[in-house]
């Protein structure tokens, strides 16, 4: 193992490390995961997954190209925002495990990239897409409006490079991301504060509350912001944002299970808000967890652990569980209003389950969380994990199709 950098020991692994006082005793539940017995071990396949994105960068534009095929070659010329501030962060991830420092210029040159053609310099705000050359063309629906979820997650590498390396010029932006969110899409009205879902191009008109605007911006740049800077305002924001996420779950909304997505500027429900993502149930639980943890006020854990219950407990009318306990993985989606369950887990919600169920057990203790977060694991290494050095098979084509 490489030497660690001297500043990652000074408090700069600050979610990363989060794990390192896990207690040995599992209360009641032995993974079966092998990284979760040995977590040094998926250390090939964080390697190798870097790797796999390093053939998508594009040295002449120092970017990554965001369309590739099953090699990791470049499909097509786009180079989406969302991929550089995803990548930077995985990069800068991937520097923090590894002490490999060259992963840091690949961090660096995606948001720059992002910077130089991403900002809309007269309005100030992300925007979604750029054409292949850097142009933004206003006519395709990325760049029809702000919309939260761009706002939110072009901080994400930022607010990750950032924690690995405490690089004024890449701080500098994202206290620039920082202050357009606070004063264009927050709403400061006592009573309906939180993040707009959208806002008009040069912030002329706001609407929309939800979860994309609240639990995007806890995963985003919410929590690192407090846990970088200690500043009391980032941790207000930070509770504002769970009490947003208690009033979705626990809120008299009608609903039956799980909790509503979409609402006006007011927070009333939207009518056509009847189904909830079953990846962004769980998301919500562990982002409550963490709340929970640097605020311990017991209405976020409780909040979390209703969903957690609900994922591992509920079936609908038709007898299909938001959890599969045959496959060890969820389902697609929940009626919140009449409970029925339907679809299938992809990639990112699988994710989210060993996210939600590592979280919420460190948390509680709950075995059956701990058992949520293994199955996924293991159902990740069977069918969506590609590693021919680590512990999981290689399931999908190693060649372009």
């Amino acid at each position: 193992m490489k030497e660690i950098p001297p500043f990652l020991l000074k408090g700069g692994c600050l979610l990363l490390c989060a794990g390192a006082g896990l207690p040995t005793t599992t209360h009641g539940y032995t993974p079966e995961s092998p990284y979760l017995q040995e977590p040094a071990d998926i250390l090939p396949f964080l390697e190798e997954s870097t790797a796999f994105w390093l053939a998508a960068w594009d040295a002449n534009d120092a970017a990554f190209y965001s369309d590739v095929s099953a090699d990791g070659s470049p499909r097509g010329s786009a180079k989406a925002f969302l991929a550089q501030t995803r990548n930077a962060y995985a990069m800068s991830k991937a520097f923090m495990v590894t002490g490999e420092a060259d992963y840091l210029g690949y961090a660096d040159g995606a948001l720059r990239y992002m910077y130089d053609f991403g900002w809309d310099e007269q309005n100030g705000g992300w925007w979604g897409q750029a054409n292949s050359n850097g142009t933004i063309n206003t006519g395709i629906w990325y760049n029809n409006d702000r919309w939260s979820f761009w706002q939110h997650y072009m901080l994400l590498g930022p607010s990750a490079l950032v924690e690995a390396t405490a690089d004024g010029f890449h701080a500098d932006w994202l206290a620039q991301g920082n202050a357009i969110n606070d004063e264009e899409l927050w709403d400061d009205r006592p009573g309906y504060e939180g993040y707009f879902s959208n806002a008009a191009l040069d912030w002329s008109w706001k609407s929309g509350k939800g979860f994309t605007p609240t639990v995007d911006a806890v995963t985003t740049s919410a929590l690192t912001n407090y846990l970088m800077t200690r500043d009391p305002l980032r941790l207000e924001r930070l509770r504002d944002l769970g009490d947003n996420i208690v009033y979705m779950v626990e809120g008299d909304h009608g609903h039956v299970v799980s909790f509503p997505s979409d609402y006006d500027n007011d927070w009333q429900v939207n009518a056509n808000s009847t189904n909830t993502s079953i990846g962004h149930h769980i998301k919500t639980a562990w982002c409550l967890a963490r709340v929970f943890l640097m605020e311990p006020d017991p209405v976020y854990r409780d909040a979390a652990e209703k969903l957690m219950d609900e994922a591992w407990n509920h079936e609908g009318p038709d007898g299909l569980g938001i959890w599969d306990k045959e496959n060890g993985i969820m389902r697609g989606t929940v009626n919140i209003f009449d409970g029925k369950v339907s679809g299938v887990a992809d990639w990112w919600s699988v994710e989210q389950a060993v996210t939600g169920g590592l979280m919420n057990w460190y948390v509680s203790r709950k075995p059956e969380y701990l058992q949520m977060a293994d199955e996924a694991s293991v159902f990740s290494c069977r069918i969506i994990m590609t590693t021919t050095t680590g512990k999981c098979t290689r399931r999908w084509p190693t060649t372009a199709s």
